[in-house]
């Protein structure tokens, strides 16, 4: 363990560019990274101190992060769970892995709550024996649009089985960036009612639309502290609870900028929102995109941009209708 090499995947904020100039300073394992002092591994990588702390906590709590755990593996022997969209599932090679962190980006308007609402309906249609825990930060989750996509998908549903399922999804709104944080932290450490089954999905619609509350914030340190919270209850949540984690993030067309030249930009000349450190957090990163060719027919691209099992550059076609995405 002590020459564990640090890496991307022990913390979402070592990206490429902070293990350069550890690396540089002759900082390449996660112990070394531990055992030095905060002030001057800041100076280094060119963070706040609090944010390295924040690293340090993870890398200790979590046994450095490297070592799989019985959870992980378990979930990785676990069949995906399905998303009802065929053209979806076979892009995701079967399902939405538990245990496993996707994040659904896109701009503004491209999709990403319609295809929200329908992997809840879906999900919660086919797994009554757990919940989807859908959380709320825009005040955009709709029960009836939920309706209407089962009504449109499953003609002969019973009353009773639409109470079911509607009553299978169970939505918080959450407002501020701390007491997602607090919600999160909560869940992974297993706080929920005896007989409350932990989710099979839990969806977080959106992450930006809270932190986007920092901007004027005098501490630099104070987002990148709370999102590296967020992200280290995420995985524990998921892995340890076996549960299908998916995020939504913005898409921002990219400007002619030196803050951009270390930004990972797509090749539709976006990137995404969060700052740079952000990159690296979710396993599998999808992006929403409209066609190049305008239509009226609501087509919508999902390409991989991101994963650590699917392959870069997939993509599938999806359609924006009554019955959600289809």
């Amino acid at each position: 363990m002590y020459e564990t090499p640090l890496s991307s995947d022990s913390h979402p904020l070592l990206t490429e560019h902070v293990l350069s100039l550890l690396r540089k300073n002759r900082i390449t394992s996660l112990y070394t990274f531990v055992q030095i002092d905060e002030d001057h591994l800041a100076r280094i990588a060119h963070l706040p101190p609090i944010t390295i702390a924040a690293v340090k906590e993870h890398l200790v709590v979590h046994g450095y992060a490297t070592l799989k755990t019985a959870a992980q593996l378990s979930n990785r022997a676990r069949p995906p769970i399905p998303t009802g969209l065929t053209a979806l599932d076979t892009l995701l090679k079967g399902g939405l892995r538990t245990g496993h962190i996707y994040e659904l980006c896109g701009e503004s308007c491209s999709g990403k709550t319609q295809l929200c609402h329908t992997l809840a309906a879906n999900v919660a249609f086919t797994n009554s024996n757990r919940p989807v825990y859908f959380i709320d930060t825009k005040c955009a989750f709709s029960a009836i649009k939920i309706q209407q996509i089962l009504e449109e998908q499953h003609k002969d549903m019973t009353e009773r089985r639409l109470a079911q399922t509607l009553g299978n999804i169970m939505v918080e709104h959450v407002f501020s960036p701390e007491l997602l944080v607090r919600a999160i932290e909560q869940l992974a450490h297993g706080k929920r009612a005896e007989d409350d089954p932990a989710p099979s999905l839990l969806i977080i619609n959106s992450i930006p639309s809270l932190w986007f509350l920092f901007h004027d914030s005098k501490s630099a340190g104070q987002p990148l502290g709370s999102l590296s919270r967020l992200i280290s209850a995420l995985h524990q949540f998921a892995a340890d609870h076996s549960v299908a984690v998916v995020l939504v993030n913005l898409m921002l067309r990219a400007q002619d900028d030196v803050k951009m030249k270390n930004r990972k930009i797509h090749s539709s000349g976006r990137y995404l929102a969060l700052g740079q450190f952000w990159e690296s957090a979710p396993g599998t990163r999808l992006i929403l995109l409209k066609p190049k060719s305008a239509n009226d027919y609501g087509e919508r691209i999902v390409e991989v941009w991101k994963s650590t099992h699917l392959p870069i550059g997939a993509n599938a076609t999806l359609r924006i209708t009554d019955a959600g995405m289809t």
